[in-house]
């Protein structure tokens, strides 16, 4: 940890513009340390011993992998219980920029992330200080920010990244137009728009429920099924993690089953997805059933079910949550 530990404090020394030359606002803080690791899995567990917990997961589309140029990887996001997010990267592509990182220089730190609030402004104004840009400051609308790269020739030899989150619009109800990006987010995340759960399938295109962003890039989404006094949140996903989000488009959906007069929230996880039942339990929600052999079954109805999930965990069981309102 003593090369974590020199790397941060050289990017402190290197970025800190609190004299005449930076406005305050373009001042950063340390946002997420990446890592290269050989295997995504053992490289988990390890930060797990160490009492981080995953926040995301992240499984690259195979439109990328086409791309020769383009970092495809499987990530695993982790917190501790303060301090920076580490994001763990295992290469996909034998032939990509981080395989090529992993076999000249070995697992380790690829680059640290820091977070401003004016991204395009520092890296305007770290230019024209003869800073050299590795990558410009780029908008990602779909992932609700901007970032861009400071070559390591500039930065004492580790490569910086700077993040910028941008303002989160309030959800909205869905609407007609949002659907092709609807159906395109749940085959991403889903693998189809047919939802396994309690033994069934449910159509959670055809649902009702909240988004944010436009309709050609969704950051996040939330389906609701209501029926009688019960609103069942059917899916949930967010393109941009630890920013509020989740928790915004959970709060809608609550707002929704009030206004129709329910007097509880439910819905149902699996037993690998621990960084769910944490969301939820932090936000008042209690376990109330559990379902063993439940994915087993519903493999039946949706056999791409995968049989491992988050983390190495064989996916078997199905848990339910409730909130009363």
């Amino acid at each position: 940890m003593k090369g974590f530990a020199s790397v941060i404090g050289t990017k402190a020394r290197a970025l800190d513009y609190s004299g005449a030359t930076m406005s305050s606002k373009m001042r950063t803080t340390v946002d997420h340390v990446a890592i290269v690791v050989k295997d995504l899995d053992a490289a988990r567990s390890f930060y797990e011993s160490l009492g981080f917990v995953a926040t995301r997961v992240c499984e690259i589309d195979e439109r990328y992998r086409e791309d020769p140029a383009a970092n495809a990887y499987r990530g695993v996001g982790m917190k501790a219980s303060s301090g920076p997010a580490l994001w763990l990267m295992q290469p996909l592509r034998p032939d990509g920029p981080l395989a090529r990182f992993l076999s000249t220089r070995g697992p380790g730190i690829h680059h640290v992330g820091l977070a401003t609030s004016a991204a395009e402004a520092l890296g305007g104004e770290l230019e024209k200080q003869g800073t050299r840009m590795l990558r410009p400051v780029q908008s990602f609308p779909e992932e609700g920010q901007k970032r861009g790269l400071i070559h390591p020739g500039s930065a004492q030899g580790v490569l910086l990244e700077l993040v910028e989150r941008l303002a989160l619009a309030a959800p909205r109800a869905l609407a007609e137009e949002d659907a092709p990006a609807v159906r395109e987010l749940l085959e991403e995340r889903w693998g189809s728009v047919l939802i396994a759960r309690r033994g069934g399938l449910v159509n959670a295109a055809a649902l009702e429920g909240f988004c944010v962003g436009d309709a050609g890039a969704l950051v996040g989404l939330v389906t609701v099924r209501i029926e009688g006094e019960a609103a069942e949140i059917v899916t949930l996903d967010s393109r941009q993690p630890r920013c509020g989000l989740g928790s915004a488009l959970v709060g809608a959906a609550e707002a929704l089953a009030g206004s129709r007069g329910c007097r509880r929230v439910w819905l149902v996880t699996t037993n690998d997805n621990l960084a769910a039942l944490s969301f939820y339990q932090r936000r008042g929600y209690r376990l109330t059933a559990l379902y063993p052999g439940a994915v087993t079954r519903a493999r039946r109805v949706k056999p791409e079910i995968p049989e491992c999930g988050i983390g190495g965990i064989p996916i078997r069981d199905e848990l339910e949550l409730e909130k009363m309102l």
